[in-house]
């Protein structure tokens, strides 16, 4: 049998654990490590280790627990012991990977991709439907077009990485947009900390919402999301949102990160600079034709290479590869 971390019954009455990697507190363990110290009583069962990130480089450049006391085990440290015991590793994109191997180039890996399910595939909906394009919402509803969207939207909880992406926008960006675009609007969603930010860049056209348990409406008015990515760690799960409800997105070249853009560059609109960053969100915006063909072109890439059936497959590989007779441990 498979066991995810928090099951009820003894660890040790099952094959395979499959457990989180979470370094998101410095004054607790991580559910992961709590089950490494079960199963280091016990040769059995093998442990397979999901993680989201490679969370020791994004507390580097953003502290998780900046008042840490002294004494805590560095999130780096703590991070690789995991992995180092594991049956295999799981990353959600290739970076991640390839970070990790360079630290542990023995350790077992492989990536588990994240999924995009698009609200519908196909039907009628916006701009004619048929042929594979984007219908309309769970409720039956086609999607708004680009006549029926205004203004700019950013999605993003409060952490360290999102602040300095925030900051990047409210301060390098957003002056540069609204003069180009002066009747521009921006929603800030995901944290109240964001209205503190946009009074303090003095931004002007800014609504910051805080957090929000539903965000249907703001993802069906909005014509573009917006998604700076500052640190190379994980994926921006913001774009793929955008991704699941048929809305064009700009991000920095960070934001692909897990998105399989070499088989279709242009399923978004990449800003390396502020200058840059500027000029995607004006053409996008302001070009129907090309706001359209994006969204077509994302839904398409979601389609074929971002669904549940790669995400299926890699998973019976690395249940396969984890349970075969030879897999050990690499220390």
């Amino acid at each position: 049998g498979v066991a995810a971390a928090s099951s009820r019954p003894s660890l040790f009455s099952f094959d395979l654990v499959i457990s989180i990697a979470w370094f998101w507190r410095c004054d607790a363990p991580s559910a992961a490590e709590l089950v490494v110290r079960a199963l280091q009583l016990a040769s059995s069962p093998r442990l397979i280790v999901v993680t989201d990130d490679v969370h020791w480089r994004r507390d580097a450049a953003a502290p998780f627990c900046p008042d840490a006391p002294p004494g805590t085990p560095p999130v780096r440290e703590r991070e690789l012991a995991l992995y180092s015991y594991a049956s295999l590793t799981l990353t959600i994109c290739d970076e991640d990977r390839r970070s990790i191997a360079e630290e542990l180039p023995r350790l077992a890996m492989r990536t588990l991709p994240y999924v995009v399910e698009p609200r519908t595939f196909g039907g009628g909906g916006e701009g004619g439907g048929g042929g594979g394009a984007p219908g309309g919402d769970d409720g039956g509803k086609p999607f708004p077009g680009w006549s029926d969207r205004t203004g700019l939207l950013y999605v993003g909880s409060f952490h360290g990485a999102n602040l300095k992406a925030v900051r990047w926008l409210l301060l390098h960006v957003w002056p540069l947009l609204r003069a180009a675009l002066p009747e521009l609007t921006l929603h800030l969603c995901g944290a109240h900390q964001w209205r503190e930010e946009a009074v303090a860049a003095g931004a002007a056209g800014v609504t910051a919402h805080g957090k929000q348990d539903d965000l249907s409406t703001l993802l069906r008015i909005s014509r573009v999301l917006i998604a700076p990515v500052l640190i190379a760690s994980g994926l921006s799960t913001k774009v793929f949102l955008a991704f699941e409800h048929h809305l064009p997105v700009v991000t920095s070249p960070l934001g692909t990160r897990g998105m399989m853009l070499h088989h279709d560059p242009a399923a978004v609109s990449i800003g390396r600079t502020a200058a840059q960053f500027v000029a995607a969100t004006v053409r996008l915006y302001t070009n129907e034709t090309l706001w359209r063909a994006q969204q077509l072109r994302a839904h398409a890439h979601a389609a074929h290479h971002l669904g549940t059936g790669r995400l299926q497959r890699e998973l019976r590989r690395a249940v396969s590869q984890v349970m075969a007779p030879a897999t050990h441990r690499t220390s």
